[in-house]
């Protein structure tokens, strides 16, 4: 089932779905922000994506209908992280290129 996306617009997505975000680095990936752990990943193709935690797989939430997902959380993931996306009904397990910036 996929997750309604929020209807905000962030101009560093808007700027990454066009191709011309200057640091995808910056944006993508896990970061820190307003004391939270953050997981953004891009997975335009994908319905669903998990991330897995010390805790087990948590659902990410889809923020933008062009594939933009994110996690927040209290503890950071494992590094790298792993992520499970599915995409046409079939689930696959990977690392966020992201994950090791």
């Amino acid at each position: 089932m996929k997750n309604k996306p929020s209807k905000h617009s962030d101009p560093r997505a808007e700027a990454l779905f066009k191709g011309c975000l200057d640091d995808p680095y910056a944006y993508l990936g896990l970061h820190q922000e307003s004391g939270s752990h953050v997981v953004r990943v891009y997975q335009p193709h994908a319905s669903a994506v998990w991330l897995e935690t010390a805790q087990g797989r948590a659902a990410l939430q889809q923020t933008h209908a062009n594939g933009l997902f994110e996690w927040h959380g209290s503890i950071a993931p494992p590094h790298p992280y792993r992520l499970l996306k599915m995409e046409d009904g079939n689930e696959q397990l990977l690392h966020d290129c992201y994950a090791f910036s």
